[in-house]
C-alpha cells in the first residue's frame, strides 16, 4: 500500500500512544506491494525512537522488499514480513487470542512487550491497522470482522481505495491479475459475482456496526477510521484540525483536510506556530526549499 501522506499523522499518533501507554506499538499492514508505506512509516518511527513491531502481510513478498528490510539498520528486528493469505493469518491470530483468553486470569499478561513476548504468550492487539489487500467486498468484510478481535478502543484504521472509482464499488481479486495466476495464497474469485461489491461497502458496514467515524487527508481513496470515544484520538485530531474539528459527527461523515485550514501539501498552510509539532518541520523545510529556488 502507498499513502505516505498519512505517515506524519500516524507517527504523531504513535508518539502520543507510546507516551501514554509506555509500551512498544504494534502495527499491522495488509498489502505491502513495493513497501513504500512500510519503510516510510518504520524508518520514521525509528528516527523518533518510538519502539514498535510492524507486521506486514502480503500474498507475495518481493525479494527487493526483503532485501531493503534486511539492509536497513533497526528494521530486521522491528519489521516482520509475512507471506500468506491475510484471512488465514488473521484467523490464526484470532485463534491465538482465544487461547490466551481461555487461560486462568492469573496467567494472562497485562500488556504486550517485546521482552514478555519472548518469555510467554501474549494476546495480539494492534494499535494501528493499514488495510490494502485484496480489493473485494467479501475479503475486506471478513478482514474487518477478524480485526475486531485483534484491536482495542484506541486502535486507528487506515483503509485504502475506499473512495476509488475503480476499486471502491467493484470487486477485484488478485488471483485474476497478471503475475498472480499461480499464487497459492491468493483467494480464488467466486464463480458468481456478489450482489454487493467493492471496498467501500465493506468499510461502510464496518463503520456502521462499530459506530466509528472517519475522514480523509485529501480528496481521494484512503480513509482513516477511529472510535469517536477514543479520547487520545479526539485530543490528537482536535490539535491537528484545530477549531474546525467537529466534536460530534454523524456516522460515515467523512472530512477532508482540503476543506480545512491545514493541508498536508501546505498549499493553504496557516502560520507555522499554529501547526502541531509533527508539521512544523515539514513547513520549515518547504519554506526553505522555496527560498532556495528564488
Amino acid at each position: 500500500m502507498s499513502y505516505a501522506g498519512y505517515v506524519p499523522l500516524l507517527c504523531e499518533y504513535a508518539a502520543r500512544m507510546h507516551q501514554q501507554n509506555g509500551r512498544p506499538l504494534r502495527i499491522l499492514e495488509i498489502g505491502i506491494l513495493q513497501g513504500t508505506t512500510t519503510f516510510s512509516l518504520a524508518t520514521n518511527l525509528l528516527h523518533l525512537r518510538i519502539p514498535f513491531v510492524l507486521e506486514a502481510i502480503d500474498i507475495f513478498v518481493r525479494a527487493e522488499v526483503r532485501q531493503q528490510r534486511n539492509q536497513t539498520i533497526g528494521l530486521p528486528s522491528a519489521v516482520r514480513l509475512i507471506e500468506g493469505n491475510s484471512l488465514k493469518v488473521l484467523q490464526q491470530l484470532c485463534d491465538h487470542n482465544a487461547r490466551i483468553k481461555a487461560q486462568p486470569a492469573d496467567n494472562q499478561p497485562s500488556n504486550f512487550s517485546l521482552e514478555k513476548s519472548e518469555a510467554r504468550e501474549t494476546a495480539v492487539l494492534y494499535d494501528i491497522v493499514l488495510v490494502d489487500g485484496d480489493h473485494n467486498f467479501e475479503t475486506v468484510s471478513r478482514e474487518c470482522e477478524l480485526l475486531q478481535s485483534l484491536t482495542h478502543p484506541q486502535t486507528i484504521f487506515l483503509f485504502d481505495d475506499v473512495d476509488s472509482t475503480k476499486h471502491g464499488t467493484t470487486d477485484i481479486y488478485y488471483s485474476t491479475m497478471s503475475g498472480y495466476e499461480n499464487n497459492k495464497y491468493a483467494t480464488p474469485k467466486p464463480s458468481e459475482e456478489g450482489t454487493v461489491q467493492g471496498v467501500a461497502a465493506a468499510v461502510n458496514n464496518f463503520q456502521r456496526q462499530k459506530g466509528y467515524v472517519s475522514w480523509k487527508i485529501w480528496t481521494g481513496a484512503p480513509r482513516l477510521v477511529a472510535d469517536p470515544n477514543n479520547a487520545l484520538f479526539l485530543t490528537w485530531a482536535a490539535e491537528v484540525l484545530g477549531e474546525e474539528w467537529p466534536r460530534t459527527q454523524t456516522l460515515l461523515n467523512t472530512h477532508s483536510f482540503q476543506d480545512l485550514p491545514l493541508c498536508l501539501d501546505m498549499t493553504r498552510t496557516p502560520e507555522a506556530s499554529k501547526l502541531p509539532p509533527v508539521f512544523r518541520k515539514l513547513y520549515r523545510d518547504k519554506t526553505a526549499n522555496e527560498k532556495e529556488k528564488e
